[in-house]
Formats: structure tokens, sequence, C-alpha cells
């Protein structure tokens, strides 16, 4: 009677530890607030400043909108889709000073969305690596437009665009958008911090915007940016990238061959 007594006992015991560890509480799955107007085709900048306020304050251990979660990826590769900036600053039908100040405003809101995503574990290792990828190429994307218009606004505002002050500050803004993208290419070198998927991302990511740059700013110097690449060369396992850096180099290299007074500078 004793062992029937133990034996219900256990049975009842284990039913209890079962009915407890199929009731274990799971993580909240993240649900997208009201702040992320998915239904609109495009975000303009009212919209990246509300969100942008949101995710600066989400509290620790909550994710960010990422692409791993199937509940937040679209509102992050909405987040990340040049299509936003396009639709504003290759519109030549609007103004060049709105185009200018929409740029501007837009890579103010890149420069956020780095911070709130570049973070590291304690391996040093990205937290959002894919995510970190696309952003640096939304952020290549965006500032060559904001560099762009930004001198385009300078000649339409000046006296005398032709003058040497005018021409000098026309030339360094177009310097500056070159020397930004070798700390954009930096992350070329940091593999071990990233995932495959990320550098795949930032190999075709930098073959399709870096055609835009040497197009947009052809009468750059891109000595110290080439000098950039052929260390990265020496130094990248990833054969995607090595295949992109290669094909900017010889870029350059052209570039360098129809502009023959930029390497020289």
């Amino acid at each position: 009677m004793k062992l029937s007594i133990y034996s219900i006992s256990l049975i009842i015991s284990l039913t209890l530890l079962n009915f407890s560890c199929n009731n274990e509480s799971k993580p909240e799955e993240q649900q997208l607030s009201t702040t992320f107007p998915m239904q609109k085709q495009y975000w303009d900048v009212a919209d990246y400043d509300a969100i942008l306020s949101e995710l600066s304050v989400y509290q620790e251990g909550k994710k960010l909108p990422n692409l791993s979660d199937p509940n937040t990826a679209p509102a992050f590769s909405k987040l990340i889709d040049v299509n936003n900036v396009a639709v504003v600053v290759e519109d030549t039908t609007l103004g060049t000073i709105h185009r200018s100040n929409f740029a501007s405003e837009m890579f103010d809101n890149y420069k956020d969305l780095y911070d709130d995503y570049s973070k590291l574990d304690r391996e040093d290792k990205y937290i959002y690596p894919s995510e970190i990828a696309e952003i640096v190429l939304f952020g290549v994307y965006t500032q060559i437009y904001y560099f762009k218009l930004g001198n385009d606004k300078i000649i339409k505002e000046s006296t005398d665009a032709n003058s040497e002050q005018a021409k000098s500050v026309l030339r360094r803004n177009a310097q500056v958008v070159v020397d930004n993208l070798k700390i954009s290419l930096d992350h070329c070198k940091k593999e071990k911090a990233l995932t495959p998927d990320a550098i795949h991302r930032l190999a075709i990511g930098f073959e399709k915007y870096l055609p835009l740059l040497f197009k947009t700013f052809s009468a750059s110097d891109y000595s110290e940016l080439k000098s950039q690449i052929e260390v990265l060369l020496t130094t990248v396992n990833s054969s995607e990238l090595k295949q992109m850096l290669t094909n900017a180099k010889a870029a350059i290299e052209k570039l360098e061959s129809e502009h023959p007074e930029t390497s020289e500078k």
C-alpha cells in the first residue's frame, strides 16, 4: 500500500513537473508600435525622427528591429531603404535647396541609426552584424547626395561661384565625401566582428554604390583611398570582399588616367 501511494505521488510529481516545463514563460514576441508607418510607400524625415526617438529609449534587453525577427524585419528593411532618400534627392523637379536640406537631415538620421546598431557584444562582435552592414551602405548612398547637393546649393546661393574661395569650398567638400568613404570601407577589415551574411551584404553594397561615388566626384583625389584598398587586399579573407576591392582599385586607376592632376595633389 505504501508503495502504491509512493507511486501515485511520484506520478503526480512528474506530471506537475512536466506541466511546469511545458508552461515556462516564453520571451514575448516583439511587436511594432504604430510609430512605424508600414502602410506608407516612403518614409520622410518626420517618420525617421519619430522612429529614432522611440529606438533611443528602448529598454535594455529589448531587441531593436532586425532582420532575424520576422515581426520587425520589414520595419528594419524599410529603415534602410535608400528609396526613402532617392525619392527626393534624385527628383530634379524639386528645388536644389529643398533637396539639399532633406539630404542633410537624412544624413543625420543615418548617423543616429549607426549609433543605435553599432554596439558590440562581449566577444567584440556586432550584436546586429547584417543590420550594421546595411546601415553603412545606406550611409554611403545618402552622403554622396548630401555632399553633391550641398555643393549644388553653394553654387546656387553664391554671388560668384567661380571665385577661388567658392571653388576651394567645393573642392574641399568633394574630397570630404571620399575621405568619409575610407571610414565606411574600414568595416571590411572587421570580418571577425561580422557574419558571412554581413560580409556578403557589404561586398554587394559597395560594388553597387562605389561607381556612383566615382561618377559623382570624378575629379576628387582617390590616392589615399587607393592605398587603403591595397592594404585591405592583403588583409581581408573574404573572396567577395577581395573581388569588390579589386574592382574598386581598377576603377580608381581609370579615374587617375582620366584626371592625372588629381593624383598629383
